[in-house]
């Protein structure tokens, strides 16, 4: 077993998650070898890292190498709870985070939190990098990569392509869907001190605690008036500015909320629908 002198923080834990998805991108019979020794190249020293990181790399490490095989002798690693085949163990371990509500790996500048490293890196390039260069063209923001300006346009034109196999609900961002997911789910990991109430997600119990608090630490800059929560604020904004930017796909009216938008969709353009 190798060891390295340098610390698995939870930085180098990102990094040797992305690596992992790299290596069972390209896993074979034929490189199985050169695989186990690039992964034992991350393995770490037990008196420099903490517990937690070691368990987490060893439960990792396991799981990449060990594979079940379908009649073709590709991987199949197929989840319980929803039936969805994944490649790898590996990505079989993050899907089951989706539901179990699990986001371990949290960005050291806003505490947000992922399920996976790649969704934590993804974070941090597109927001705390400061580099974008995608401009919508309905509103004008910038972002920082196509894909993520392309979701944005959505909340613009009320497209949702992302259907939940379950339900048939459709959302305008994959990651709306894979909250949603959780609702289907019957566990609750985050609980209110308070209450007792049940939450799938960490977001959800801290919105939830502002409503005991009283707080309302949102101020309209323009009448003072105060919100719970960010997006309250934003909506009572745009009754200031009468800015319209959700529009209607079918006949192009246009509505400073979404819920108009949906409002308007669903009184007149139902029959077009179906």
């Amino acid at each position: 077993m190798v060891s390295s002198k340098k610390c698995l923080s939870s930085t180098h834990l990102s990094d040797f998650d992305e690596k992992l998805e790299k290596y069972n991108s390209a896993n074979s019979p034929n490189n199985s070898e050169q695989t186990q020794k690039s992964q034992e190249k991350y393995m770490i020293n037990s008196q420099e890292c903490t517990k937690r990181s070691k368990q987490l790399l060893k439960q990792h490490v396991k799981l990449t190498r060990s594979k079940t095989t379908k009649g073709d002798g590709s991987a199949s690693h197929k989840c319980e709870e929803c039936g969805k085949v994944l490649s790898t163990s590996y990505n079989l371990l993050i899907h089951h985070n989706i539901h179990a509500g699990v986001r371990p790996y949290i960005c050291s500048i806003c505490n947000k939190s992922f399920r996976s490293a790649s969704g934590l890196n993804r974070h941090v390039r597109d927001v705390h990098d400061g580099v974008k260069n995608f401009a919508c063209d309905i509103c004008g923001r910038h972002l920082a990569s196509r894909a993520s300006r392309d979701e944005h346009r959505r909340t613009h034109s009320g497209e949702r392509p992302h259907v939940c196999e379950t339900c048939g609900k459709s959302f305008k961002q994959k990651a709306s869907l894979h909250v949603h997911r959780l609702y289907h789910s019957k566990i609750l990991p985050y609980r209110c001190v308070l209450c007792d109430r049940g939450f799938r997600r960490k977001q959800e119990l801290d919105k939830h605690a502002i409503w005991h608090s009283g707080r309302k630490p949102y101020v309209c800059d323009i009448c003072d008036e105060c919100f719970r929560s960010k997006g309250c604020i934003t909506r009572h904004q745009r009754t200031h500015t009468n800015q319209r930017l959700y529009v209607c796909v079918i006949c192009g009216a246009k509505f400073t909320q979404e819920r108009y938008l949906k409002r308007h969709c669903g009184n007149l353009h139902t029959a077009v629908r179906t």
